[in-house]
């Protein structure tokens, strides 16, 4: 097994990349690769996307069915993620958001979630849990 470990130095004002070439852990050997090009280098960004999709393949090969707690602020923005996700897990809704003010419209906003839940067809079932309405953390 090979593993390349990278690390940067001075992220921003590095001017090498040190490359660690460990096999098996007995043999180290430094290779040092120049960044002429005198600009950060970044690591490479991850597609969250493919990840998801690597992690939703393994779902259906296995035939499980997962559970999956997913915080919401508000019905809107979960309603995509719930009809997405909810072929693949058993979700469970922690709706929370106590910078909402005033409490009148916190609870207005919790049954707008319950309604997205209700309306939102999936393969399997969306619980909800309520957090409290704890406004004084807030302000």
């Amino acid at each position: 097994m090979i593993s390349l470990n990278i690390s940067y130095k001075a992220y921003e004002k590095s001017e090498q990349i040190m490359v660690n070439n460990n096999i098996n852990n007995k043999n180290k050997e430094k290779i040092n690769i120049k960044n002429d090009s005198k600009l950060p280098v970044k690591p490479a960004k991850v597609n969250y996307q493919k990840e998801l999709e690597k992690i939703l393949k393994k779902v259906e090969e296995e035939g499980t069915c997962p559970s999956l707690l997913l915080h919401s602020c508000c019905g809107p923005c979960s309603s995509y993620v719930l009809e997405y996700l909810g072929q693949y897990f058993e979700i469970t809704v922690f709706y929370y958001n106590p910078n909402i003010y005033p409490s009148e419209e916190y609870w207005y906003r919790v049954d707008e979630q319950k309604k997205i839940i209700d309306l939102t067809r999936t393969k399997y079932p969306i619980h909800m849990i309520e957090g409290a309405y704890e406004v004084d953390r807030i302000l």
